[in-house]
């Protein structure tokens, strides 16, 4: 009777192992995937930042006029 209790441990650590693994590693790779996410946005906004618009505006317009003449 002690050799079937002992088993019946045996295989529910057998399916709740698995399963927690395979929980534990999705919740890494979606915690490593959202910090590439965020990581790319900072880049991003830093690029957005240094944007000059005024600049840029100001050179269209004198290349437009430069094309016009």
């Amino acid at each position: 009777m002690k050799k079937s209790m002992r088993a019946s441990y045996t295989i529910e650590a057998a399916l709740i192992l698995p399963a927690a693994l395979f929980l534990i590693l999705i919740s890494i790779r979606t915690g490593i995937s959202m910090y590439t996410e965020v990581k790319e946005a900072a880049c991003h906004y830093e690029q957005v930042q240094q944007f000059d618009a005024v600049g840029e505006i100001k050179q269209i317009k004198r290349w437009k006029k430069l094309l016009e003449e």
